[in-house]
């Protein structure tokens, strides 16, 4: 348990995180109050004839123990939210999914090493085998498609098609990395294991689905929404956040399937989640599908087939969430037969906490609180760190003074716009833990290092695609997700102006081209398609409008976009720039400048 703690303070100190103090324990419930009392109170800002709102359901043994709607389904004719409502379950849907490949396992008629383009030749060769068991378990390496669809001018409301999903698959160029090497959360992944559902069984996966889960199930109300002409009735409308007490229609129109676009309700889900114990369909193949997906280290992954596996608060738990223009969660504790499921219709809800709390009502009696981090005792830190430096002792080597100095510069978490800097100093490289607070990385490879002088093994190593973009991961532990950076350049460089920035850029992957504005002193990308908004957010979700911060040397950062880094020739003009953003699942996106003005 130390050695825990250990690791999780190190790796939020050297990585600008914070740690928090353990939270207090919350107030303790009126004796008085019933649970149905507590989980309306959780549900009761919503619970209003002109609010969107929520479906709840909370399952024991099989049955539904408690059940309600609060808000409204459809604001314009005001109809309420039932547990008879369907809701869009965003991603959830990848269990169906992943069920229907399992089912075509069983019946032999493809098998999860299979190599993808052997289905779906429309898939880029890249020189390396993309299986479906990689797919499956988000290892392929393969981009997420949804930035690249905001890159290129979609928006909220625009057609998103299997064609136009198949075409953004064929135009990729590169992976994110090595199929096996990592696991990154991509629907592209679960779109093309929907197709490939499709080509194998000769059936349109809302059918497959139909007749081998749904009717055997008999979930008679969940459908696969694959045409956006189609009616639905009793459906949940989506909608924005309300605001100046007025809500907004937020309302997709995707007939992308395998990876979202299954519609269901609280009456019918808990069908689904009674299957993970009888196995009435499936068999074997619902037992597959909560094993975990393994890495090609070995590493065990907190992953299966559509099922995120990990605990809460002492209890194992199998879950996962959803979230298109309505949000969902489902949780399950298998060891208590227990289930909490959650379907909101807008995005302004936070279906996730809400279950959780809910959770946290009726198992109150086994849950334990969260522990706090706990700082190491000086006897444990300076045993650590002899360990350390033993280590180094054993393995380091020896690099030049020149590729040291080339390693310098500043690094950018692109989920966060966090920063780390590396610096050259009397020949040695050192990380900057914060202001005066520096340690030295000593080599180990030529591209791997130590941290020295801190109580555990920190490993920091590189990753070079091209000379201008790099990627520095840091770990504690071989069974850890590594935190990765992305080179942002030298730190002595100086700030460039925003204004050194014109022109018009294409990409050929994305198939988009933007431009590039200055407002208010601050670098602006916009996409295609999209007026200058007169309002602009901070993040440009949804406009087209992206306002970016400065970070250093030709980098800039937008929490939607994530990094975008320019690049130029030897005479330091502007060629183009990359965009990565790790959590949108898109690296080393390349644009090309076309021309000196927008």
């Amino acid at each position: 348990m130390i050695r825990y703690f250990l690791v999780l303070i190190l790796i939020l100190t050297l990585t600008g995180g914070s740690i928090g103090f353990p939270q207090l324990p919350a107030a303790a419930p009126d004796r008085n109050e019933t649970t149905t009392d507590r989980i309306n109170k959780l549900f009761e800002q919503w619970d209003k004839p002109d609010s969107a709102g929520c479906a709840l359901g909370v399952f024991k043994d099989g049955k539904i123990i408690f059940e309600r709607g609060y808000g409204m389904a459809d604001l314009e004719h005001s109809a309420p939210i039932t547990p008879q409502t369907l809701f869009d379950i965003g991603s959830i849907a990848k269990q169906f999914t992943a069920l229907a490949i399992l089912l075509l396992v069983q019946q032999g008629k493809l098998t999860l090493d299979d190599d993808v383009r052997r289905y779906v030749p429309e898939v880029p060769d890249y020189g390396v085998t993309i299986t479906l068991r990689h797919l499956l378990f988000h290892t392929s390496g393969l981009r997420n498609h949804f930035l690249l669809y905001q890159l290129r001018g979609w928006r909220w409301g625009d057609l998103e098609s299997r064609a136009d999903a198949l075409n953004t698959v064929a135009r990729q160029k590169e992976l994110n990395f090595k199929p096996g090497e990592e696991h990154s959360y991509t629907n592209t992944g679960y779109f093309l294991l929907g197709e490939i559902v499709q080509r194998v069984s000769g059936m349109r996966l809302r059918d497959f689905v139909a007749q081998n889960i749904f009717k055997p199930l008999g979930m008679n109300d969940s459908r696969i929404h694959d045409d956006v002409s189609l009616i639905m009735k009793n459906r949940a409308w989506g909608y924005n956040g309300a605001k100046n007490n007025v809500w907004t229609n937020n309302i997709t129109r995707s007939e992308e399937v395998g990876d979202s676009n299954v519609y269901t309700t609280i009456h019918d889900f808990i069908r689904w989640d009674q299957n993970f114990y009888d196995k009435q369909v499936g068999g074997e193949a619902v037992t597959q599908m909560l094993k975990p997906g393994t890495l090609n280290s070995g590493r065990i992954l907190n992953y299966a087939a559509g099922l995120r596996l990990g605990q809460y608060k002492g209890l194992r738990l199998v879950s996962h969430a959803g979230s298109t223009s309505s949000r969902a969660e489902y949780l399950q504790f298998p060891d208590q037969h227990f289930s909490v499921a959650c379907f909101c219709n807008s995005g302004s809800i936070d279906p996730s906490d809400l279950a959780r709390k809910v959770a946290d009502i009726y198992l109150a009696g086994l849950l334990k609180a969260e522990p706090g981090p706990e700082p190491p005792t000086p006897e444990a830190a300076a045993k650590g760190i002899a360990e350390v430096q033993k280590f180094i002792q054993q393995h380091a080597t020896s690099l030049s003074a020149d590729k040291l100095s080339d390693l310098a510069g500043s690094y950018v978490n692109p989920d966060n716009g966090n920063r780390r800097r590396l610096l050259f100093k009397n020949d040695k490289l050192m990380f900057e833990r914060g202001p005066g607070a520096e340690n030295e990385l000593v080599p180990i490879e030529s591209n791997r290092f130590v941290v020295a002088k801190v109580p555990i093994k920190i490993v920091i190593s590189f990753e070079e695609r091209d000379p201008q973009f790099r990627i520095m991961s840091i770990s504690s532990d071989e069974n850890t997700t590594p935190l990765r950076l992305v080179y942002a350049g030298p730190e002595s460089a100086s700030l460039p102006p925003v204004t050194a920035h014109p022109g018009a850029f294409h990409s050929d992957e994305a198939d988009a081209t933007v431009g590039f504005a200055v407002r208010d002193g601050k670098l602006i990308l916009h996409a295609r398609g999209f007026e200058e908004p007169t309002l602009l957010s901070d993040d440009g979700a949804g406009r087209g409008w992206y306002p970016f911060k400065a970070l250093g040397a030709d980098s800039f950062w937008n929490e939607w976009i994530g990094l975008l880094r320019f690049t130029r020739n030897s005479r330091k003009q502007i060629t183009g720039f990359f965009i990565s953003n790790f959590a949108g699942g898109v690296r080393h996106l390349q644009f090309q400048k076309v021309q000196s003005s927008p």
